[in-house]
């Protein structure tokens, strides 16, 4: 491996480390691994599709503060406690530092997020009601499966709200103003940017024609639409309002990787 990669590797342990031996995360994920399943329980065990339809917009609020949670100091903390001074006095590129502190906040959000979903698909399985889901009875598709489908883009969609969360801590150098700046990041992902859609269709500013590639601006929408699309109607005859694959994939593809220019270049 060459030097960068090592050092990359260096500051993934590092990080890593720090979030496992870390009490405050580990509530963090308890508390996401209790929320999901006790959404789950509200809405009753009745099928892989049932519990998907029932958590999936809660879900969504409780991503973006999963994110949060592990975002808003992601690149701050080293700064904060004057680390960051003596990391920069080894010859270590902006890409590996910053991508070794993602990667080590990502293992951790994405074992996260699987291991709640595994949980709630293992209650599925064994619930006597699992096998009666009336939307499954009427295709061939194994439920699993599209369960499988869903967990995984709930963790591509958990990473993406991530690194947003992440470029704004680089682009702050004081705690109250990335606790301030999160929030209102957070807000904007959770609401601000569907509600400026629907005001712009709505007063005519937007074109009904251009619905597809606007609700993917809106990461939250496109990860929405790309649930819609590539499970519920995979196991339904239904055709929904799921917007276009390709243009929610490219929006979540965009947020992720301009959410990581923007770290790179503002971390020092």
């Amino acid at each position: 491996m060459t030097d960068s990669e090592n050092r990359l590797l260096a500051v993934f342990e590092r990080e890593f480390r720090t979030i496992i031996r870390s009490r405050t995360y580990g509530v963090i994920a308890l508390g996401f691994v209790v929320a999901v399943l006790a959404l789950s329980a509200i809405g009753g065990v009745s099928g892989y599709i049932s519990v998907i339809l029932g958590i999936l917009t809660p879900l969504e609020a409780l991503l973006v503060v999963l994110g949060a949670a592990f975002g808003y100091r992601a690149l701050l903390a080293d700064d904060l406690s004057g680390e960051l001074d003596m990391v920069r006095s080894f010859p270590i590129p902006r890409v590996a530092y910053t991508g070794g502190v993602l990667l080590g906040r990502v293992t951790a959000i994405v074992s996260i997020v699987l291991a709640s979903l595994f949980i709630v698909g293992v209650v599925v399985q064994l619930s006597p009601s699992g096998s009666t889901d009336y939307l499954l009875r009427r295709t061939a598709y194994n439920g699993a499966l599209l369960f499988v489908r869903f967990s995984v883009l709930t963790t591509i969609a958990a990473v993406v709200f991530f690194t947003v969360i992440t470029a704004v801590s680089a682009a702050v150098n004081r705690l109250q103003q990335a606790i301030s700046m999160v929030v209102l990041v957070a807000v904007m992902l959770a609401l601000g940017l569907d509600v400026a859609i629907l005001t712009g269709l709505a007063t005519n500013v937007l074109s009904p024609s251009s619905l597809p590639w606007l609700l993917a601006l809106s990461p939250l929408s496109a990860y929405r639409g790309l649930v819609l699309a590539l499970v519920i109607e995979s196991a339904s005859a239904a055709t929904l309002q799921s917007g276009s694959v390709l243009a929610n994939s490219i929006g979540l593809l965009g947020w992720a990787i301009g959410s990581l220019v923007v770290s790179v270049r503002l971390v020092w």
